[in-house]
């Protein structure tokens, strides 16, 4: 089955299935993640049928401080994003480590989504590449844990661009940044947190297992 070959490295898997409630649950290693104003949306061809719809004002997902996602180690996350907006600055992940370490993906202002990570001082690792408004994007960010930072859009891999849209204030947060400002607009379904580096094969799974239909 397509459960089947989810890597073992995965620490946190967060499928959005259940229709309801206010925790997206981590059926992993339970770092649940608090739903803040994002309201369930039922998607038809979403993988697990459905999809969280943030609203670009106050909209977030709120969770404990991921310890994989680090400078200094390798590491993957995946997030499947329909953006409604892609004129403006938005974030769509932002983690900041005490040691100031950040992680971000975002939405920048000139239709592109870029990710990447600062050491406190320098922006390390970034990449970045176009996209379109109300469309479903697969986007996946794997790190080398040295140099390197990888970005897939639906597969496709680019290694170099923009930098993407973060914040001091310490924290994991999805729709926005960590200090609550930059909020994402659209939709997000499909999280995860791998402790490696994805290969493109791996990457290559991980698009198949979502539902594209």
């Amino acid at each position: 089955t397509l459960e089947s070959v989810i890597p073992n490295s995965v620490v946190s898997r967060w499928p959005i299935k259940s229709g309801s409630g206010s925790i997206v649950e981590d059926t992993v290693s339970r770092n649940n993640l608090s739903i803040q104003g994002a309201t369930w949306q039922s998607v038809g061809d979403a993988t697990g049928g459905y999809e969280l719809s943030f609203d670009g004002i106050d909209d977030s997902l709120d969770g404990s401080i991921m310890p994989e996602i680090d400078i200094n180690v390798a590491f993957s996350f995946a997030i499947t994003v329909t953006p409604a907006d892609v004129l403006s600055e938005q974030a769509i992940v932002n983690q900041t480590n005490a040691d100031a370490n950040r992680f971000g993906i975002s939405v920048t202002d000139d239709g592109e989504i870029a990710a990447g990570q600062y050491d406190g001082s320098n922006f390390l690792a970034v990449a970045s590449d176009s996209v379109n408004a109300d469309t479903r994007y697969r986007v996946v960010y794997t790190y080398d844990g040295v140099s390197e930072g990888t970005l897939y859009l639906n597969t496709n891999s680019t290694t170099s661009g923009q930098i993407p849209f973060t914040n001091a204030d310490q924290g994991f947060k999805i729709g926005t940044k960590t200090s609550n400002s930059g909020y994402f607009e659209g939709n997000i379904d499909a999280l995860l947190v791998a402790n490696e580096e994805f290969t493109q094969s791996q990457v290559n799974d991980d698009y198949n297992r979502q539902s594209w239909t």
